[in-house]
């Protein structure tokens, strides 16, 4: 859901940049959104529109049919967050974020390395607004308790305030760079980063993974 709908921020990008902000993209800016577009596109064909996650099925692996409770949700979270793959995803995510942030701030903005953090920083902190989709489900299944309920809100807030440090990256970096390729880069990192966080985050088979999603 994500990716594919991310994709229309590139659109809006190549019909807006230019009457708007006076930002008129190259062609090989266009040519990068249209590959990044595509690339999503690719995700939202792909992917599966199952519903897999652990405090939606019984010990059996099928569906259960007694609806989940708000403490299903943060039990399943907690027991997410303790797997390997998403400890060692988000180990690699913060030492990557730290690298990026040292050439930033060591190196001038002309800098082909500054091109690539800038986007990277930006993109990777917003992939990690997948986390909300607990969120989400907690508020679904139990509006009224979450309103009440310490851990929700710690969570959701935590993850609100890093997805929008993203943007807000991704904004001063226009401050030395065109629009266009901020946003392309922004965009195409963040496809990246949210794919990946997700598949470590809820478990997804890798073996199982189809060959779009891959492209």
């Amino acid at each position: 859901i994500i990716a594919p709908f991310s994709a229309l921020s590139l659109v809006w990008l190549l019909l807006l940049a230019n009457p708007i902000a006076g930002d008129k993209p190259t062609r090989t800016e266009v040519a990068c959104a249209l590959v990044i577009s595509c690339g999503t596109v690719l995700v939202g064909i792909s992917g599966s529109g199952e519903e897999d996650d652990a405090w939606t099925q019984n010990d059996d692996g099928g569906n259960d049919d007694k609806s989940p409770t708000l403490e299903d949700v943060i039990v399943g979270v907690q027991e997410y967050s303790r797997r390997w793959p998403f400890l060692v995803y988000m180990v690699v995510q913060c030492a990557f974020l730290c690298a990026c942030c040292a050439v930033v701030n060591l190196k001038p903005p002309e800098f082909w390395g500054c091109r690539i953090a800038w986007g990277a920083v930006g993109g990777c902190l917003q992939g990690n607004v997948y986390m909300l989709k607990a969120a989400s489900s907690m508020a679904v299944i139990d509006f009224g308790a979450c309103m009440t309920n310490g851990p929700f809100w710690v969570y959701t807030w935590t993850f609100i305030v890093i997805a929008a440090t993203g943007l807000l990256v991704n904004a001063l970096a226009m401050r030395y760079y065109k629009a266009t390729f901020c946003v392309c880069s922004f965009v195409g990192w963040y496809n990246v980063s949210a794919a990946a966080a997700s598949a470590a985050f809820f478990g997804s088979d890798v073996a199982g993974v189809p060959l779009g999603l891959y492209i």
